[in-house]
């Protein structure tokens, strides 16, 4: 049986531990973990993992400071590419020149640098799952610049056999901006369908302030200075503003927009910067009675389904908002929130409309439907590699 490798970040261990569960549980085909990252901090929770289903398929790739040489090319990449180059990026490179003729699927999103020395190697069957479409290009006034980043990436993005979208907003754009034909929407086998039952029946103490989450990590953290002056007309009202910030965002970003926060709303802003294991994370989201996120392109799609199956009140933007409206899910836009009295934005879902959502979220998370696509998948990848 032909193996396919799989590499995930070992640092969204919160996420990425579920979807190897899964994948351990519900395939059919023989897979393969690279998990890039690792360091102290979250080593153990792999471990763990692997250790319960007796899953000896595995390798880590150790997390390491920049050299000097690698700090050169990050700056480089920042100034043209607007992405950091990373020095597990390096050995991966080397480790994935090894799989030259194996099927490989990329979970998530790496540096641009990174997919650029990817695609001078010669393999033959490499496949991204798109987490969010951080490199598509907007309009700006640099035309020449334009034109030479958007043909990097038109190139980079056509040396894939395929690219699954999490969502199908996110095909559309690479389809339009890129001409692509190699994108398909096919939603993670997330382990949420699972755990919901466990998470309904926590209790959770509450008192009469109205919590507030918004988004799910540092990679929102432009949109979150946007979401803090939008909630400023609550400021006098009984809420907590909690702050997502442990991944995606540099210590400079986290402090820059602590600051703004405690300066507008003191003791009512609270920012989070470390990772915690899944449960406790699953618990912390379970405390919270309105997200707010208002990140244009794909951000949180777990956090969102989550919080929809809790029975949680969701502001969305963009596409996520498209891709969660179009689902049939009962949610608002964050631009609402400047018309809503404090009452009405407050005021919780009904028990039907909590039925409702929940019920749309499990149909799109359906873990036998969606293990059944992901096997085609899995049939279709290593048929190419043939």
């Amino acid at each position: 049986m032909k193996v396919i490798y799989h590499i995930f970040n070992a640092n969204v261990y919160f996420l990425t531990l579920g979807l190897i569960e899964n994948i351990i549980k519900f395939s059919g085909h023989k897979h393969f973990f690279v998990v890039v990252g690792i360091n102290e901090s979250n080593k153990s929770y792999y471990d763990d993992l692997f250790l319960r289903y007796q899953y000896s398929h595995y390798t880590y790739i150790n997390e390491k400071s920049l050299s000097k040489k690698t700090r050169i090319i990050s700056d480089i990449s920042r100034r043209l590419l607007k992405t950091d180059f990373h020095d597990f990026e390096i050995v991966l490179l080397k480790y994935i020149s090894s799989l030259s003729r194996q099927a490989i699927i990329l979970h998530g999103n790496y540096s641009t640098m990174f997919y650029l020395f990817l695609r001078l190697k010669t393999i033959n069957n490499i496949n991204w799952v798109c987490w969010g479409c951080f490199y598509f290009l907007r309009k700006e006034s640099n035309k020449r610049l334009y034109k030479i980043r958007n043909a990097i990436f038109k190139n980079i993005y056509n040396c894939y056999s395929n690219i699954i979208c999490l969502m199908q907003e996110d095909c559309d754009e690479l389809k339009n901006l890129y001409k692509l034909k190699n994108t398909f929407f096919l939603p993670y086998n997330y382990e949420l369908p699972i755990i919901i039952e466990k998470l309904i029946l926590i209790e959770v103490n509450k008192d009469n302030t109205i919590r507030i989450l918004l988004g799910n990590s540092g990679r929102c953290i432009d949109s979150y200075y946007e979401d803090l002056e939008k909630l400023k007309i609550y400021i006098n009202n009984n809420i907590s503003l909690d702050c997502m910030l442990n991944y995606g965002s540099t210590e400079i970003e986290n402090s820059n927009l602590i600051k703004t926060g405690t300066l507008i709303y003191s003791t009512k802003f609270k920012a989070h910067t470390v990772l915690w294991p899944k449960e406790q994370y699953y618990n912390f989201m379970h405390k919270f009675d309105i997200y707010v996120s208002s990140k244009k392109t794909q951000s949180g799609l777990g956090a969102i389904y989550l919080l929809l199956l809790l029975g949680k009140k969701v502001f969305l933007a963009g596409k996520n908002f498209e891709h969660i409206k179009k689902s049939g899910a009962i949610i608002f836009h964050s631009d609402q929130i400047k018309e809503f009295p404090f009452q009405d934005f407050y005021r919780p879902l009904t028990i039907d409309e909590r039925k409702h959502n929940y019920s749309v979220i499990m149909k799109l998370l359906d873990c036998e439907a969606l293990a059944l696509k992901w096997d085609q998948l899995y049939d279709l990848i290593i048929t190419h590699s043939d």
